[in-house]
């Protein structure tokens, strides 16, 4: 403070001191120019966001009376079929009046057949209602549709998305809608791109062997294997696919999945990161395609989405050979279960059966990182300066993931790291401020001497920002990811922050997390 001083009272006229350091006049007149532009430029974003989120209440207000209407119609169809006994009919019914804000996304698989419901069981008396009940299905489909393409104009491209999903939960056969989901039509079934050309090479998926020739399935199942040295008997190909240069190589849809355990689990592998990949895209809404993107899929302008460029996956059949193969280049690597490498695109596991940490936990880890990162083609570094938390928190949020029919898909609270969280905050008394846990990048992130602990509040704020006040925050959440991600390194784009995003301040996210944590799993929060 005194040498502040003395260096203070030194100044000549015509110099200003700020922050007790001495600048000349010209430096003063930039200084005060930088600000005001900053602050331009901070009331400008203010202003665009207040703009989006009036666009935005004028959607869901828009949206809101549409499912009103439609509602309303089909509450009078259900009570019809109950009189004239078509219960399954009023079941059905009643089964699709889900409020907006609480349309399925991430749970839904849609039915590859088309018109999967013309088997509808209803008595004659009741015909008539099944049609009216079809038709109200598809009006409020198409209503709904052409709403989204209002978002996507109005620069909503995550609540476009998710009214896609929506038009597809109340028609399945929706063509534009399937497109924007990226499926074909082929006679009566929808398929991806990539099952229509397995189909167009005589291929069909088999459970235990993945996708092979329809004509050598009956020999696949007597135990013969056809390689690159010919046919062999199941145990001759296992002894020579035991070098993991020769390995099994499993195709599908968006993975490529090299091993030398075993052809089953190797299919097994692959078929379980399909589901998640399934379920990730239909939770993170919008995230994987650009405005852009999305744009030019809803015009029909969709043939990048035909290229095939899988996720590269290597399952070892041993924790040591998963070591020996990869110390060189990443020295601690006995203290992990699995990672995603960004320099080569990959991931890679080892084959375990632990009761504790099963191998889907992990699979569910680093493919996040790698779906999230593979989103774009381009090297580029993510949160190196700040908001790392959100990385690593997604990704644990992510291992919650149960492909289970009855339970929630993600976000159990009973799942291992949102007990840690709570046990920090609760027992331990530990909580970083959103405001600072904010500012740490990537090293500084790995570096903190609490680091186990700020691991755990991280899973746990990711669960706050998904499933608060029912999801409240999510779509904020899926902006700033977007921000993270889909950056151009040659032009990187500020990225903003939660706070922005949300129009909460830390300190009130602070509070509002710290309630929500502290009663997870006791209110019925959580779960998607």
């Amino acid at each position: 403070m005194m040498d502040g001083q003395r260096r203070c009272s030194r100044v000549r006229t015509g110099d200003v001191v700020v922050r007790g350091r001495r600048i000349g006049l010209l430096a003063v007149v930039v200084w005060f120019m930088h600000s005001n532009v900053i602050m331009l430029q901070a009331a400008g974003t203010t202003a665009r966001s207040a703009a989006v989120e009036r666009r935005a209440e004028q959607l869901r207000a828009a949206h809101r009376e549409l499912f009103r209407r439609y509602a309303q119609t089909a509450r009078e169809i259900a009570e019809q079929a109950r009189t004239n006994g078509a219960v399954a009919l009023e079941r059905l019914v009643r089964s699709r009046i889900v409020p907006p804000s609480e349309a399925p996304g991430g749970g839904v698989m849609l039915p590859r057949k088309v018109a999967e419901t013309n088997g509808t069981d209803v008595p004659p008396s009741a015909a008539d209602l099944l049609i009216r009940w079809r038709a109200n299905e598809k009006r409020y489909a198409a209503d709904v549709y052409l709403l989204s393409r209002r978002a996507l104009r109005a620069d909503l491209p995550v609540y476009a998305y998710r009214l896609v999903q929506e038009t597809l939960f109340h028609d399945p056969d929706h063509a534009a809608a399937r497109r924007v989901m990226g499926f074909v039509r082929v006679g009566d079934e929808w398929l991806t791109p990539f099952a229509a050309r397995m189909r167009r090479e005589g291929k069909v998926w088999h459970d235990r062997f993945g996708w092979i020739p329809e004509k050598y399935v009956a020999r696949y199942e007597a135990g013969e294997r056809l390689t690159p040295r010919g046919w062999m008997t199941a145990a001759q190909e296992a002894a020579w696919r035991q070098d993991f240069r020769n390995g099994w190589v499993i195709e599908t849809e968006h993975f490529r999945v090299k091993t030398n355990h075993s052809l089953e689990q190797g299919v097994h592998v692959a078929r379980t990161l399909e589901t998640f990949h399934a379920h990730l895209h239909r939770l993170l809404a919008g995230f994987f395609l650009s405005p852009e993107q999305l744009e030019a899929i809803f015009s029909g302008k969709a043939g990048q989405r035909l290229r095939y460029d899988p996720h590269e996956v290597y399952l070892f059949r041993s924790r040591q050979e998963y070591i020996d193969r990869l110390k060189a280049r990443v020295p601690q690597i006995a203290i992990s279960n699995g990672l995603y490498m960004s320099e080569d695109r990959r991931s890679y596991f080892f084959f375990r059966q632990d009761a504790d940490l099963p191998l889907e936990t992990t699979l569910f880890h680093e493919a996040t990182h790698q779906l999230l990162y593979e989103c774009d083609r381009r090297p580029r570094p993510i949160a190196e300066d700040a908001h790392f938390w959100v990385i690593e928190g997604i990704a644990c949020y992510m291992e919650s993931f149960r492909p289970a029919a009855r339970e929630p898909v993600f976000g159990d609270p009973q799942y291992i790291r949102f007990r840690a969280a709570r046990y920090r905050l609760e027992r331990e008394g530990y909580y970083l401020p959103l405001a600072e846990l904010d500012r740490l990048g990537r090293r500084a992130f790995h570096e903190h001497p609490n680091i186990r602990e700020n691991y755990s509040q991280a899973s746990g704020l990711v669960h706050y920002f998904m499933h608060y006040d029912g999801g409240r925050f999510r779509d904020a959440l899926i902006a700033h990811l977007i921000d993270l991600y889909h950056q151009d390194p040659r032009r990187p784009r500020r990225v903003r922050g939660l706070d922005e995003l949300t129009g909460v301040s830390f300190a009130e996210h602070d509070r509002l997390y710290k309630a929500y944590i502290l009663t997870l799993g006791e209110t019925g929060d959580g779960g998607s």
